[in-house]
Formats: structure tokens, sequence, C-alpha cells
């Protein structure tokens, strides 16, 4: 166990679980898209959706996540602002997806 984890073995029983967590926390938060994966083909089909609204979608989603990701990082630099406008704003686009839907039809 000294060669490549090495410093696992070495790590006290906090640092442990602080690692087991960060891990945890970082599986759920990717859980949603992977799931979110998962259903897109049922959702395309049960809202009649044509391929390109679908990729428009995950295409949101991405960009949103990313989004997030930059809010987070602003917000441990003091600027926490920026996550509630972040969050706003994408709450603000998915209310918006059934007035692109009805006015795709």
């Amino acid at each position: 166990m000294n060669g490549i984890y090495g410093w696992l073995a070495e790590a006290s029983g906090e640092q442990k679980r602080t690692l087991v967590a960060a891990f945890l926390g970082y599986m759920l938060d990717s859980m949603d898209v992977m799931l979110y994966a998962l259903v897109l083909g049922q959702v395309q089909r049960e809202m009649h959706l044509s391929a390109a609204l679908s990729g428009a979608m995950v295409s949101a989603t991405l960009i949103a996540a990313a989004a997030g990701g930059v809010a987070s990082i602003a917000c441990c630099c003091g600027a926490g602002v920026l996550a509630v406008v972040a969050g706003a704003v994408t709450f603000a686009a998915c209310g918006l997806i059934d007035a692109c839907l009805a006015a795709t039809d």
C-alpha cells in the first residue's frame, strides 16, 4: 500500500472521511445529468419533441451546469450574489420551456 496509495495510508481518520464525503458529493452531483441522459428518449417520445429541441434542452442543461460551476467559484471569492442570479436565471429558463414548446407547434 506504500506505492501509489501511500498518502491514503498516512491520512488521518478525519481526512479519510473528508475524502469519502467529497467523493460522494461529486458522485451525487453528476447523477442528475446521467439520469437526464437516461430518460431523455422517453421524454422526447412522450412530449413529441424533435431531435433538435431535445439536443437544445441537453445543451441548455450543460450550459446551466457550467454557469453553476462558475457561480460556485465566484461564491468562494465573495460574490455570492452571482450564484443567486445564476440560479434565478436557470429557474426562469426552466419556466420558459413550455412557451418554447408551444411556439414550435
